[in-house]
């Protein structure tokens, strides 16, 4: 009886525990279904709210009264203005004279104290107090805040001195590495790398002062390359590179080892997004024209790295040993068959044997483990080449002076870290929400040789090419899977020609209408339909548009791009990059907007 009434006392606590447990979690769920309410009504709420403001028109026509009346000469005052810091100073005589007698030639923004200020109050300086590079308020306008070495404003992002007119008299430029103590010191007379590093993609970097966001992917593309490298070395350490065992592995990685997953939709994620953005890289030195002198060895090295990029995926692809990475292989490696005598033994000593199997895939591993190697090594020899004539820039002119450049570092640094902390949030959009949506279904099916897929594609950034393969129908002297294969090939190979076929003296398309348009209205809807005709079936009316973006596609480059850079008149360059910057609208660059009522 005892035993018994034991046992009961224990049940009931228990079950008064578990009924408290559940009070606790169902209390917790509450106050997280009020929360999740109460953000989502936030989030309703504030658009309808913001949009009663009144609209950017009404804010544009608004005023900021100052009582001027209170400044003292060689004064200046900090306001609001639209949300902005806004700067008034009363100057001296003193000031005026001194801004007056600065040389316009020695100036970054080269205006004069006339310029910017109102007629009728040319002792009052009205400014827009946010620093045009990267967005910080200038120092000067408070007592006791620094003034610079001018006696204006000072800066503190950059360093950057202004005078009182608020024109930039000193600006720190690039400059060589110097060690500041006895380690670096060391280390550069010994090693280097602290140099190497500095000079070549940190402050010592002079930079064109107007790249636009186009410019930054190639350090994307830096770093997917690095991705790719890291991932791959970590699948490498579980894959099996055996045909009765290797669609195993890949499962093997994708379930059973930890972040195996993470790891492979990385990687083949990452795949797409190198080819994404170097296909952009590709097309901006298009329409820029990057590839004209003194940039040729830049364009030719970047072309080498696009062919070892494609042979690499093309390896990876065939690795997971499902039927479009089995079926890929044997259609591209059967393309060299199309070589009269000898297509079919380089076809065999390329795949170890008559089809795709244990020898082509420990061979196409070994290849494709170390081709991105290669590929590293060619980047930094690509850098290399673009440290000696410099960048290139939107305008395609020259740097003339200090004045037209910025050090790479804080401010390209600042604008790739924004550029690539963009994609970074629509890459792992893909990873973790669309994995496979860049991939093929029939690759989760194990390879079969005696299966054949009803539609074989190859990955979609070959689409273009793989499309140029399959326009050629026809004999005509040669074989028409010749013809494909030469086509295909040679789609490519031209890109090592365009800096002696482009023999225009302007390098920008701004300033190049004819052939801006021909970029933008022949070959970028040609590229985009041939990436779609790479997927489509091969059937009408698919082939016949392929070979009309073919056609087109090769006319553009072999006839159109000489022809056009011969009769061309382009429009007038500015004369430098600041020129460019600055323009007719220098006011609006500068900060300088609108003169409020005084």
């Amino acid at each position: 009886m005892a035993d018994t009434a034991a046992t009961t006392a224990a049940t009931t606590d228990t079950q008064v525990e578990t009924a408290t447990g559940e009070f606790r979690r169902r209390d917790f769920i509450n106050v997280a279904a009020i929360s999740a309410a109460g953000v989502g009504g936030a989030v309703v709420l504030l658009p309808l709210i913001s949009q009663m403001a009144p609209s950017k028109d009404v804010l544009a026509e608004s005023t900021t009264e100052i009582d001027v009346s209170a400044i003292e000469p060689g004064q200046a005052i900090k306001a609001v203005f639209r949300k902005q810091p806004l700067f008034v100073r009363r100057l001296t005589p003193e000031e005026i004279a001194k801004a007056d007698a600065v040389p316009i030639g020695d100036l970054r923004d080269a205006e004069t104290l006339a310029e910017r200020t109102k007629e009728g109050h040319t002792d009052l300086l009205v400014t827009m107090g946010v620093c045009t590079h990267l967005g910080c308020v200038p120092l000067g306008a408070a007592e006791g805040e620094n003034k610079g070495e001018y006696g204006g404003y000072f800066c503190p992002c950059h360093g950057s001195h202004y005078d009182t007119a608020g024109r930039i008299m000193s600006f720190p430029w690039a400059k060589q590495y110097e060690p500041s103590n006895g380690l670096t010191k060391f280390l550069d007379e010994k090693l280097p790398v602290p140099r190497l590093v500095y000079n070549a993609v940190g402050a010592g970097y002079p930079v064109p002062r107007n790249l636009n966001y186009m410019w930054n992917f190639g350090v994307l593309a830096g770093f997917f390359l690095v991705l790719q490298i890291v991932t791959g070395v970590v699948l490498a350490m579980h894959y099996a590179a055996n045909a009765s065992v290797a669609f195993a592995t890949t499962e093997h990685i994708m379930r059973d080892i930890n972040w195996g997953w993470l790891m492979r939709y990385a990687h083949a994620n990452g795949a797409s997004f190198f080819f994404v953005v170097v296909y952009i890289h590709i097309f901006r030195g298009f329409y820029y024209s990057s590839y004209k002198a003194p940039r040729e060895m830049i364009w030719l090295l970047g072309v080498t790295i696009f062919l070892l990029m494609m042979a690499t995926a093309f390896m990876g692809y065939v690795l997971p040993w499902g039927q479009m990475s089995f079926w890929g292989a044997k259609v591209i490696t059967g393309l060299f068959s199309a070589i009269p005598l000898v297509g079919e033994p380089i076809q065999a000593w390329l795949l170890g044997g008559f089809a795709p199997d244990n020898a082509a895939l420990n061979r196409f591993f070994s290849l494709h483990f170390l081709l991105p190697f290669v590929i590293m090594g060619v980047v930094i020899m690509h850098i290399w080449a673009l440290h000696i004539p410099g960048s290139s820039n939107p305008t395609g002119v020259e740097v003339k002076s200090e004045s037209d450049t910025v050090p790479f570092h804080p401010y390209y640094t600042a604008k790739d870290g924004f550029g690539l902390g963009i994609i970074l949030l629509i890459f792992f959009t893909f990873v973790f929400f669309l994995p496979n949506v860049l991939g093929h279904p029939d690759n989760y099916i194990e390879a079969n040789p005696l299966s054949t897929p009803a539609h074989i594609v190859p990955e979609w950034y070959f689409y273009p090419f793989y499309a140029i393969l399959r326009a050629f129908t026809f004999d005509f002297i040669l074989p028409a899977k010749l013809w494909g294969v030469l086509a295909m090939f040679s789609a490519i190979l031209l890109w090592f020609f365009l800096p002696w076929l482009d023999k225009s003296p302007v390098r920008s398309g701004h300033y190049r209408p004819l052939f801006r348009k021909f970029f933008w209205f022949g070959l970028i809807p040609c590229m985009a339909l041939l990436f779609y005709l790479g997927g489509a079936p091969a059937e009408e009316p698919y082939v016949m548009l392929s070979q009309i973006a073919t056609a087109y596609y090769f006319i553009h480059f072999l006839v159109i791009i000489p022809i056009v850079s011969q009769i061309e008149k382009p429009e007038p360059l500015p004369y430098s990059i600041t020129e460019a910057v600055l323009g007719s609208d220098k006011k609006a660059v500068l900060g300088e907007n609108t003169q409020p009522a005084v």
